[in-house]
């Protein structure tokens, strides 16, 4: 009886050891990881402008480009505008600190308002908006923004959009 009372003991111990861990990874480590991975580059701080990712290394696919960027709801809204691609589909969405989706929080080129000039203008806010361009970040304040490009004409024509931060007030 003693035997398997040792056992039975360790066993729970390590499953509640194994569970703190998976905790502590996925709440603690995997987001800072993500940040990182998108903050740090040459020239510093990636908050206001898109990074260059994609080909096999993103998607597993050289068909789609891929650009992407820190947002940060906390504060600020986020405006971003762009020129709409020559691409069989584009989309832009939002992504929580562990890369997981935002409801509400992804446009695609069948949702987008585009003007006459063939500009993209999207707002990223924590609250619900009426414009038909938002996208909503809720209870997420910060994470990524990520604009992928499928089967684009000329990759290298894909151009970044640009980012505006207005304070909130």
């Amino acid at each position: 009886m003693s035997v398997l009372l040792w056992v039975v003991t360790r066993l729970v111990g390590a499953v509640v050891v194994g569970g703190v861990f998976l905790v502590l990874a996925y709440s603690v480590i995997l987001p800072a990881i993500v940040k990182t991975g998108y903050r740090l580059s040459k020239e510093g701080l990636e908050l206001d402008r898109f990074k260059l990712t994609g080909g096999e290394q993103a998607s597993g696919s050289e068909d789609a480009v891929y650009y992407a960027a820190l947002y940060d709801c906390r504060k600020a809204v986020t405006k971003i505008t762009g020129s709409v691609p020559d691409a069989v589909y584009w989309m832009i969405g939002i992504y929580d600190s562990r890369l997981q989706r935002i409801p509400g929080g992804h446009l695609n080129d069948a949702t987008v308002e585009v003007t006459e000039g063939g500009q993209f203008h999207l707002v990223i806010q924590s609250l619900p908006g009426n414009l038909s361009n938002t996208l909503e970040c809720r209870r997420h304040r910060t994470g990524l923004i990520i604009y992928r490009v499928f089967l684009p004409v000329d990759k290298d024509q894909v151009a970044p959009p640009t980012i505006q931060r207005i304070p909130i007030k």
